[in-house]
């Protein structure tokens, strides 16, 4: 019975994913894929060769060892989330939580790494306050006993 069970959860699980696939394939916007495909220059990493992931995918299956499929579905489902807030949105919620990162982190000394005019929200590099020594943890200093 469990058998039986697993195999209609397989079945509709496996529908469900051909479905969605073709509704990638109708919706996939043919500017973006004339970009990718006039690369001029090769792309340094497999993780975001976006030529080479579409080849993977496709008939050719180009690269011979486990495509970072987990970080492929991760991208996909960040991409469909921002398009689901909104860009204009989500720079804004951006915004709103970088200043709020600095009025808390700045009254106890944690300073923003970038001049002020040129932070990007989304992007809070800092530094140790002054009284925290940070070498033994960044391996410049004595091991930590």
């Amino acid at each position: 019975m469990l058998g039986i069970c697993a195999e209609g959860v397989l079945s509709k699980c496996s529908a469900r994913l051909r479905r969605r696939r073709e509704h990638d394939r109708r919706s996939q916007r043919p500017a973006a894929e004339q970009i990718i495909a006039a690369r001029k220059t090769k792309v340094q990493s497999w993780y975001l060769d976006m030529s080479m992931i579409r080849r993977y995918w496709g008939r050719e299956r180009l690269y011979h060892h486990t495509a970072p499929v987990n970080m492929i579905y991760g991208l996909h489902e960040a991409l469909r989330i921002v398009l689901e807030e909104g860009l204009p949105a989500r720079w804004d919620r951006h915004r709103r939580v970088h200043r709020l990162l600095r009025a808390e982190l700045e009254p106890i000394g944690i300073r923003f790494l970038a001049d002020p005019d040129h932070q990007l929200p989304m992007l809070n590099a800092v530094t140790a306050p002054d009284r925290v020594d940070e070498a033994p943890s960044t391996g410049n200093g004595p091991p930590v006993q």
